[in-house]
């Protein structure tokens, strides 16, 4: 085909979207449930935790102060836990995740941080609580080595 007969076709494949509909008015809204019918099911509530799923250590004390703060959630085992942790963490090591995730049902709601040592519970605490159906969720970016590296404080338990 000769690029004639091509440039006439490609500007009506172009524009004949754009003419569909012909109105500048707003597509209608879903109307709201009648008396007595059941409304459908809830709408997600807006993600605040990163798309990516890490927050930079750098960042973690901003969503730690908003007004409903996401769970921040430590998967090593107790005695690691105890030797220093950051501060405000619940402990729940990765191989008890599956039968405590009652404990973490604010976070359906406020969103969850993981972190472990070095990365690799995180990453399956993070699957585990995804396959539960958790969908603000985050892993803490290089783990609690990394928050050690940079010079930042972790806390003991008491004993």
């Amino acid at each position: 085909m000769s690029p004639r007969r091509l440039v006439p076709l490609l500007a009506l494949v172009l524009l004949l979207p754009a003419c569909r509909g012909g109105s500048d008015a707003p597509a209608p809204t879903p109307e709201a449930p009648r008396a007595g019918e059941r409304p459908g099911p809830p709408k997600p509530r807006a993600r605040r935790l990163p798309t990516d799923g890490l927050v930079q250590p750098q960042d973690l004390a901003r969503y730690l102060g908003l007004p409903e703060p996401p769970l921040l959630v430590d998967v090593r085992n107790q005695a690691e836990f105890d030797a220093g942790h950051l501060e405000g963490a619940l402990a729940v090591p990765v191989q008890e995740l599956s039968r405590r995730l009652s404990e973490l049902e604010a976070g359906r709601e406020r969103g969850v941080i993981v972190y472990g040592r070095s990365g690799r519970r995180s990453r399956s605490a993070a699957s585990i609580l995804e396959n539960a159906g958790f969908t603000d969720l985050a892993r803490l970016d290089g783990d609690v080595l990394r928050w050690q590296d940079e010079g930042r404080a972790l806390v003991r338990s008491e004993e």
